[in-house]
C-alpha cells in the first residue's frame, strides 16, 4: 500500500521542511534541527545536529526497512544473520536494537543490562493477549516505566495503552470492533519496544 507524504507525516507537529525520497519513504526536519528517514509511519534514521545517527526499525526487521537504513546513511551497515540483525562499523560488528546510536564511527549508547529479559517478556506478553482468556482492562493504567514492566510481567491489559499502541501506528479505535488481534498484538509490541527496550 503506497501511502502519501500528507498521510506519513500527519501526527507529526513541529515540521520546518519534508520532501518525498522514494515510496513509501520521506525526509522531513524537524524544529529542533533533527533530519528524520521516515519509512511508513516509522522514524528509521534520525540525524541529530550533534553528528549522531540513531535507528530504529520499531520491530518491522523486514529486508526494505533494512535497505533504506543503508541506502540513507554511509557510516554503517546494517545486515542480517538468520533472524538477528547486526549493525557493522570500521570492522567492528554490534548487537543491532533500536535506538542504537553512533557518532565518529563508534556507538555511543549500550544495550540495557536487562535488554534481552524485558524483550522476551515483552515476546511472551505479546503472545498471552492472543488467548481467548485474555480480559481488557478498562480502567486507565499507567504508562510509566515500572509499571509498564509490572503490567507484562502479571499479563495485565489496560485498554488506555492499547488504544495508544494502536494511535501511535496510524489506526482508530474503531479496528477494537473487528477483534484483528494480529495488528492489536504487533501495534502493542512497537509500542511497549519503544518505551522499554532503549
Amino acid at each position: 500500500m503506497r501511502l502519501t507524504k500528507k498521510q506519513q507525516l500527519y501526527s507529526i507537529e513541529d515540521i520546518v521542511e519534508s520532501r518525498r525520497l522514494g515510496n513509501n519513504t520521506v525526509e522531513y526536519i524537524t524544529s529542533s534541527g533533527d533530519r528524520i528517514i521516515r519509512y511508513y509511519h516509522t522514524d528509521i534514521l534520525t540525524f541529530k545536529p550533534d553528528g549522531s545517527i540513531v535507528f530504529n526499525s520499531d520491530g518491522w526487521n523486514t529486508f526494505t526497512t533494512k535497505e533504506r537504513m543503508n541506502i540513507y546513511q554511509s557510516q554503517a551497515r546494517i545486515f542480517q544473520y538468520y533472524n538477528y540483525w547486526f549493525l557493522t562499523m570500521n570492522h567492528y560488528v554490534y548487537s543491532f536494537f533500536d535506538g542504537i546510536t553512533i557518532k565518529d564511527g563508534k556507538v555511543i549508547n549500550k544495550k540495557d543490562p536487562d535488554y534481552e529479559a524485558i524483550k522476551y517478556s515483552i515476546d511472551e506478553y505479546i503472545y498471552f493477549f492472543s488467548s481467548s482468556k485474555t480480559e481488557i482492562k478498562n480502567t486507565t493504567g499507567l504508562e510509566d516505566r515500572e509499571s509498564l514492566l509490572k503490567y507484562i510481567n502479571l499479563n495485565i491489559y489496560y485498554k488506555n495503552i492499547i488504544l495508544n499502541a494502536l494511535q501511535e501506528a496510524g489506526y482508530t479505535e474503531r479496528i477494537l470492533e473487528y477483534n484483528v488481534k494480529h495488528v492489536i498484538k504487533r501495534c502493542l509490541g512497537r509500542y511497549l519496544r519503544k518505551r522499554l527496550l532503549v
